[in-house]
C-alpha cells in the first residue's frame, strides 16, 4: 500500500504568496503502513496557523489486522477498525502542522525496553513447542519468558548472571591495555567447548582510530591473514575514550566514548558476551538507529531495518533474488553508524569465518561468528568520508582504474557465436552511442574452459579483437577458478597439478582420490564438462602459476581486462546426486562432504547463511590450502579476495599496461586491485532500486569501482526499464549492459531509435563529466575515501538524507537523480541546504527542500552543488577519441560566490607505481568573479595539445561589462540572463599550464 499527497497553506487573501514565500508546504506519504509528513516550506508566522493540527487520519484499504497505532514511536489508543470497510480510524492526534510527524498501524506491539535488551538463546532454533523450547531453554541456563502480542522478542533469552565473563587481571603501557577475563561459570555453554580465559586487548593507533580484539588467552587461533596498514601514530588528542568494568551483574563490560560528547559508540554492558571454539558472540548497544553497510546482501533499504533483521555474511554463488535476506557473494563485516547529532563513526570487524549480524530495536548490535577472533576497529570521523577515508587507509585505497575502463561497456552471456558479437557492436556504434569495452563470456571458450576459444562458433575472435583496438575499443575475457581435470592435454590443469597448488583433502580421506589421479585434490563440478580442481591462490606458487597462465593465453587473444566469476568459489550440486547440469550420459556423481564433520557440520550455523549446509553450492570445509596450514572452514571467504591480486599481476605483466580486474567475490582490500559488480540481478523495478543501495555501499567499503548489470541479468527486460537503466547505469562508475543466456538481446541499439538516442545523449554527458570521474579516483587511490554518495554522506547532519536512497551524489557536488518506477515522469529530488543549479539549464534550486520535477522517458535529471568546479572534455564515441578533444570547466559557486576544484590527467592506461607515472594535476578557485587555475604537479609529458577552451559558469547574476586574462586578453562570451549562464569561449590555455580570468559588471 503506498499514497502520496501534499498540503499547501497560505492566509487565503494575499497576492503572490507562492512567489513571495509566504506559505506553508508539507508533504504526505503512507508506505509499509507507516504515515509520515515532512514539511517542505514553512514561512507562516501568524498565531492562527501556530493553532492548526490535524486531528484525525482516516486509512482505508487497510488488509493487516491492525492492533497497535504508534505516533512518534508512542503508542496511540483512540482509534478504530472496521474489519467489513477495512477502514482504521485515528482520532485526537493533535498533531500541530509545525511538526513533522509519523503515524504507523501495527499488527503487533513494539518491544518495550527491558524486551529488546533480550538476547537470544535460541539463534540456532526456528519456532518450536513450548513446552520442548523451554526445556531446552533451561538445558542452555537461560530465561523462558514468552511474549504473545509481539514478534520476534526472544521468548528464550541469556541470563546474563549465568553467562558472561569476569575480569581476572589488566595491564597497561603506553596505548594499549591487556586484560584477561575468565569465564564466571565454567559449566554454562551454549554450544560446547567455551574458553575458559580470553584477552582483550584495546590500543590506540592515531587520534581517530581505536583497535580492540578478543583472543584466547592460551592458545593461538586462526586470524585473517590480509595485510593491514596500521601503524601507530603519535597521539597528542585521542577522538575516543575507551573504559572497561571491573564485574557487573551481566558480567565484564567494555566501552568506548566519543571524547567530544561523552555519547557512547560501543557498548557491551548489554552483556551476551560469549567465546566458544565454533561459536562466538558480542553484543554491543548503538549510539542511534542510523547503521548503514555490512554485505554483501540485497538490502531493500539504505539504512538499516533494526526489527530484529539478521544478515548473514559468508561468500555465495547466488543469485542476488534468490533469497531476500542471503548471503551474496563478498563478506564486508564493516558499518559507519550516524550518531543523533550528526557524528559519524565506523566499525571493521576482521573476521572471515561464516557468520550473521542481528540488529535490534533497542537499538543494539549482535555478531555471531564461527570462528577466528573478534577483531574489531573503530573509526572516529567524524564525518562520514573522514570515516572511509580512514578505513581505507587501514585495508588499502582503491586502485586507479585506466580511464577506457570509465566509458561504456558491453557484454552478454550468450553472443553463442562471433557474428552475433559483432552484430551488437555494429548495432551500438552506429546508433553513435560511445563504446569503450566489450566482453566475451564463457560461451566463446572451448567446452568452458579457461584460457581456450571456441574456434567453431567463435573462429577469428582474436583477429576480431585487433580489429577492435584500431578503432578504439577494448577486450574483456571471463576467467572461472574451476579447471577441468578430464581434458587430455588441458595445460592449465596439468601446470596446476605438477605444481600441486589445488585446494586438497585432508591427506587420506579423499572419496574421489581415484578420479584424481589417486592424489588428494579436492573435485567439483561447474561449467566445464568434467570434474573440476580449484586453485588455491594462498599456496605459495600459484600466484606465478596463474599469471604465466594469463600471459601464455594474451599471446594468442589481446584482452585487455580481465573479468574473475565464480570466485566464491562456486561448485554445483554439492552433497547432491548430481549438479543440476551434469551431463545426461554420465553416471551421476557430485561432491559429497563427510556428514560427520564439525566444520561442515558446526554447532552452529549462521542461520542466515542460505543452505543447510556451510558447503551447500560450494566445497568440503576440510579442504586444506597454504600448502595445509589453512582450512577452507576459515579461508573460505577469501577465495575472491586471494584471486584479484595475481589476476590483476599477471594481466599487468601480459599487457604492460594498467589494465582492469573486475570480480564477483570481493573482501575488505579488494578494491586494492580490482573493481565488482554487483552480480546476476533481474530485470525488475525493484533490482533497479536496490543498485543504488549496491554501488553506495561498495563505495563504503572500500571498492569504489562498482555498477550493477545495466538492464538487468536474468529475465527479458523492456523498453521502458531499459532505457531508465541506461540513465541510471550512466552513472555507475562501472557501467557495463549485460544480460543472460536465452534473454531477450538488451544492448541500448536494439530497441529501437528513441532508447538508442536517449542511451547516446546520457552517455555523452557521462563522457563530457570523465575528467571529473577520474579525478575523484585519483583523489581515492591517493587519500582514500568514496566516489558513489549517499546525500548524508555529505550532509549527515541533515536528518532527511539518513535514509534517501532514490538519488546519489558523484563525489560531493553531481546529484544525479533517476526515475526508479514504471510509467513516472516526474522525480522527488531533495536539495539539502545550499545553492543547487539544474545541470541542463543552469537554473537555481535553493535547498532546503523537496521538489518533484519533470523527467519524461528521455530524460535523467541531474544537477550541480554550488561550491564546485567539474573539468569536463568533448564527449567522442569512445575515450580514445574524447581524450583528443578540447577541456573545458563548470563553474557553480556556492551561496557566497566561491567555488573550487581540481582536475588530474596521466595517459591513462600506465602501470601507477609510487606515484612515479607523469601526471599534471591543476587546483581551481573561483571568487566572485574570478578564476585562478594553479597547476600543482607537472611531469607529464604527453601532452597532445590538450587545451581548456570553454567555461560555464552557473548563478551569474547579470551581465558581465568585459572578461580579461591574465595578460589582460579579452576574452569572448555570451550571457544568458534567463538562466543566469555564462558562457566563456575562443580561448586556448595549455592544460600544464597555470591561468586566471575575472569581469566586471556593466
Amino acid at each position: 500500500m503506498v499514497a502520496d499527497g501534499q498540503l499547501f497553506w497560505d492566509d487565503g487573501d494575499s497576492v503572490d504568496t507562492y512567489e513571495n514565500g509566504s506559505y506553508y508546504f508539507a508533504r504526505f506519504k503512507f508506505q509499509s503502513n507507516k504515515l509520515s509528513m515532512t514539511i517542505e516550506d514553512n514561512n507562516m508566522a501568524d498565531q492562527a496557523f501556530a493553532a492548526l493540527y490535524i486531528n484525525m487520519v482516516q486509512v482505508m484499504g487497510v488488509k493487516q489486522n491492525t492492533q497497535f497505532i504508534y505516533v512518534n514511536g508512542t503508542l496511540h489508543t483512540n482509534f478504530t477498525v472496521d474489519t467489513k470497510t477495512k477502514v482504521v480510524l485515528i482520532k485526537n492526534l493533535k498533531l500541530f502542522l509545525s511538526q513533522e510527524f509519523t503515524v504507523e498501524l501495527s499488527e503487533y506491539r513494539h518491544p518495550n525496553e527491558t524486551e529488546a535488551m533480550r538476547i537470544d538463546c535460541f539463534p540456532d532454533i526456528d519456532d518450536r513447542p513450548n513446552a520442548e523450547a523451554e526445556t531446552e531453554c533451561k538445558r542452555r541456563h537461560c530465561i523462558f519468558s514468552p511474549v504473545l502480542d509481539a514478534v520476534n522478542i526472544p521468548k528464550c533469552y541469556m541470563n546474563m548472571s549465568a553467562h558472561a565473563y569476569r575480569n581476572k587481571s589488566a595491564t597497561s603501557r603506553s596505548n594499549q591495555q591487556n586484560i584477561t577475563l575468565e569465564k564466571r561459570h565454567p559449566d554454562v555453554s551454549l554450544f560446547g567447548e567455551d574458553i575458559q580465559q580470553i584477552r582483550l586487548i584495546v590500543e590506540g593507533l592515531s587520534n581517530h582510530l581505536v583497535h580492540f580484539k578478543i583472543t584466547d588467552a592460551q592458545r593461538n587461533r586462526y586470524e585473517v591473514p590480509i595485510p593491514l596498514q596500521k601503524n601507530s601514530e603519535q597521539m597528542d588528542q585521542p577522538l575516543y575514550d575507551a573504559s572497561q568494568s571491573g564485574d557487573s551483574e551481566s558480567g565484564f563490560y567494555f566501552q568506548i566514548k566519543r571524547a567530544s560528547t561523552n555519547v557512547a559508540l560501543w557498548n557491551t554492558d548489554i552483556g551476551g558476551l560469549t567465546y566458544s571454539h565454533q561459536f562466538l558472540q558480542i553484543v554491543t548497544r548503538l549510539p542511534s538507529k542510523n547503521i548503514y553497510g555490512f554485505g554483501e546482501n540485497r538490502h531493500f533499504g539504505l539504512r538499516h531495518d533494526l526489527q530484529y533483521r539478521r544478515w548473514p555474511m559468508f561468500s555465495r554463488d547466488n543469485f542476488v533474488n534468490a533469497g531476500d535476506y542471503a548471503n551474496l557473494y563478498g563478506v564486508h563485516p564493516f558499518y559507519m553508524c550516524i550518531e543523533e547529532d550528526g557524528n559519524v563513526h565506523g566499525v571493521f570487524l576482521l573476521n572471515s569465518n561464516a557468520m550473521e549480524v542481528l540488529l535490534q530495536p533497542l537499538p543494539a548490535l549482535i555478531y555471531r561468528t564461527i570462528g577466528g577472533v573478534l577483531d574489531f576497529y573503530m573509526f572516529m570521523g567524524p564525518t562520514p568520508e573522514d570515516v572511509i577515508q580512514q578505513y581505507t587507509q587501514l585495508i588499502g585505497y582503491p586502485y586507479l582504474p585506466p580511464y577506457w575502463s570509465l566509458g561504456f561497456q558491453l557484454c552478454r552471456y550468450g553472443y553463442n557465436n562471433l557474428s552475433n558479437l559483432k552484430e551488437a557492436v555494429s548495432r551500438t556504434v552506429d546508433a553513435g552511442i560511445p563504446l569503450d569495452v566489450q566482453y566475451a563470456d564463457i560461451d566463446h571458450m572451448h567446452e568452458r574452459l579457461d584460457f581456450t576459444i571456441d574456434k567453431v562458433n567463435f573462429g577469428g575472435l582474436p583477429e576480431y579483437v585487433q580489429q577492435l583496438k584500431t578503432e578504439g575499443i577494448r577486450f574483456i575475457i571471463i576467467l572461472d577458478p574451476a579447471l577441468n581435470s578430464e581434458v587430455a592435454n588441458y595445460s592449465a590443469y596439468e601446470r596446476g597439478f605438477q605444481k600441486d597448488i589445488f585446494i586438497k583433502w585432508p591427506h587420506g580421506t579423499s572419496p574421489d582420490s581415484k578420479y584424481a589421479n589417486n592424489t588428494d585434490i579436492m573435485l567439483g563440478y561447474v561449467w566445464p564438462n568434467g570434474k573440476v580442481a580449484f586453485p588455491d591462490f594462498f599456496h605459495p606458487d600459484a600466484p606465478e602459476y596463474w599469471s604465466q597462465l594469463i600471459n601464455d593465453h594474451h599471446k594468442i587473444i589481446k584482452f585487455d581486462g580481465l573479468w574473475i566469476d565464480m570466485n566464491e568459489p562456486a561448485n554445483f550440486g554439492t552433497n547432491e546426486e548430481k549438479p543440476w547440469n551434469w551431463p545426461a550420459n554420465k553416471e551421476p556423481w557430485s561432491l559429497k562432504c563427510p556428514t560427520n564433520s564439525t566444520l561442515d557440520h558446526p554447532p552452529y550455523k549462521p542461520r542466515g547463511v542460505y543452505g543447510l549446509y556451510l558447503s551447500d553450492k560450494t566445497l568440503c570445509m576440510e579442504g586444506l590450502q597454504g600448502n595445509g596450514t589453512l582450512q577452507h572452514y576459515d579461508v573460505h571467504s577469501l577465495y575472491g579476495w586471494k584471486q584479484t591480486e595475481p589476476t590483476l599481476s599477471g594481466l599487468q605483466t601480459a599487457t604492460g599496461k594498467r589494465g582492469m580486474v573486475i570480480s564477483r567475490s570481493t573482501y575488505p582490500s579488494s578494491g586494492r586491485n580490482s573493481g565488482h559488480w554487483l552480480g546476476d540481478n533481474d530485470s525488475k523495478w525493484s533490482n533497479l532500486h536496490d543498485s543504488i543501495i549496491g554501488i553506495i555501499e561498495f563505495n563504503l567499503f572500500g571498492i569504489p569501482y562498482v555498477g550493477a548489470d545495466i538492464c538487468g541479468f536474468n529475465g527479458d527486460t523492456n523498453e521502458e526499464l531499459c532505457q531508465r537503466w541506461m540513465q541510471l547505469g550512466a552513472f555507475y562508475t562501472f557501467s557495463r549492459n549485460h544480460n543472460a543466456i536465452n534473454q531477450r538481446v538488451q544492448d541500448p541499439a536494439a530497441f529501437g531509435p528513441a532508447v538508442a538516442k536517449s542511451s547516446r545523449q546520457i552517455l555523452e554527458i557521462r563522457y563530457l563529466l570523465l575528467p571529473y570521474l577520474y579525478s575523484l579516483f585519483y583523489r581515492t587511490h591517493t587519500q582514500g575515501g568514496t566516489i558513489i554518495r549517499s546525500m548524508l554522506h555529505e550532509f549527515p547532519k541533515d536528518q532527511r538524507t539518513w535514509d534517501i536512497d532514490t538519488q546519489f551524489l558523484w563525489g560531493p557536488c553531481l546529484l544525479i537523480a533517476p526515475v526508479l518506477e514504471q510509467g513516472k515522469i516526474t522525480k522527488d529530488v531533495y536539495f539539502p541546504e545550499g545553492r543547487w543549479f539544474d545541470y541542463y539549464s543552469g537554473n537555481e534550486i535553493t535547498g532546503k527542500r523537496m521538489m518533484t520535477v519533470n523527467a519524461p522517458r528521455d530524460f535523467l535529471p541531474i544537477y550541480i552543488r554550488g561550491g564546485y568546479i567539474l573539468p569536463t572534455q568533448d564527449a567522442a564515441i569512445n575515450t580514445v577519441h574524447s581524450r583528443k578533444n578540447p577541456l573545458g570547466l563548470i563553474i557553480a559557486p556556492n551561496t557566497v560566490g566561491n567555488a573550487s576544484g581540481e582536475f588530474y590527467w596521466d595517459d591513462g592506461d600506465n602501470i601507477v607505481t609510487n606515484g612515479s607515472q607523469g601526471y599534471i594535476l591543476t587546483n581551481f578557485n573561483f571568487s566572485q568573479n574570478s578564476l585562478q587555475a594553479d597547476v600543482m604537479h607537472n611531469n607529464y609529458r604527453d601532452l597532445d595539445d590538450l587545451r581548456f577552451q570553454t567555461i560555464w559558469v552557473y548563478g551569474v547574476p547579470k551581465h558581465p561589462e568585459n572578461v580579461i586574462d591574465t595578460g589582460k586578453r579579452p576574452i569572448a562570451f555570451k550571457y544568458y540572463s534567463e538562466m543566469k549562464m555564462l558562457y566563456l569561449y575562443n580561448f586556448s590555455y595549455p592544460m600544464n599550464s597555470s591561468f586566471s580570468l575575472s569581469w566586471s559588471y556593466i
